[in-house]
């Protein structure tokens, strides 16, 4: 009787074995899928936040003088900094992103800017959006 718990034992030793083995490279795929697709999320969704900012900026300098909206602003940790840049009456806003990529995004409205606006990423803002004479002035 005893020879036959020992062979049990043994081949549900191998079976438990068997599954482990199994188990663990799928349990690594599917993380490495996971974080594959999380990165491209967050990428996506901070293109898709300073994109919706930029045209914030213009609906406020089309709205004319004296136009004001306030907004929330989130910059994840996947941007490094934004750069709000003015270019003659237009302007640029600048995402450095922290794998070294860079975005630029169009303001087609003048800007209000006494040199380039610069904020941190991983950080919330609330900016103050104000259509003044010259332009779009940014308020952080």
């Amino acid at each position: 009787m005893n020879g036959k718990s020992g062979q049990v034992s043994t081949e549900m030793m191998m079976l438990f074995a068997f599954i482990i083995f199994l188990f663990i490279p799928g349990l690594f795929l599917v993380s490495s899928k996971i974080h594959g697709d999380e990165k491209r999320y967050n990428a996506k969704l901070s293109s898709t936040l300073v994109f919706v900012f930029a045209k914030q900026i213009d609906a406020v300098g089309r709205a004319g003088e004296g136009s004001m909206l306030t907004s929330f602003l989130y910059l994840p940790p996947s941007i490094e900094k934004i750069k709000i840049t003015k270019l003659n009456k237009e302007g640029l806003v600048k995402v450095y992103y922290v794998d070294g990529s860079v975005e630029v995004i169009p303001i087609f409205v003048p800007l209000d800017l006494d040199g380039d606006a610069i904020f941190p990423g991983n950080q919330m803002f609330v900016f103050k959006l104000i259509r003044t004479e010259k332009g779009v002035k940014i308020e952080a």
